[in-house]
């Protein structure tokens, strides 16, 4: 998901680039919010996913 996102954002360039910037700022935002609700909910259910996580989160990063 993380990588077709970027994709698209890198294969538009028919639009404005701020535009395009504010694309991918958001979504990588809502993308660090979900993996923030997700390590949260899995820290409640006991099971150690920081890791993949933050491999996941942090390579496009």
């Amino acid at each position: 998901m993380t990588y077709y996102g970027f994709n698209r954002t890198r294969m538009s360039h028919s639009e404005a680039p701020r535009r395009t910037l504010r694309e991918g700022i958001e979504m990588v935002r809502s993308e660090f919010y979900a993996f923030l609700v997700g390590r949260e909910t899995a820290r409640r259910r006991g099971f150690e996913v920081m890791a993949s996580a933050v491999a996941g989160v942090g390579g496009p990063m």
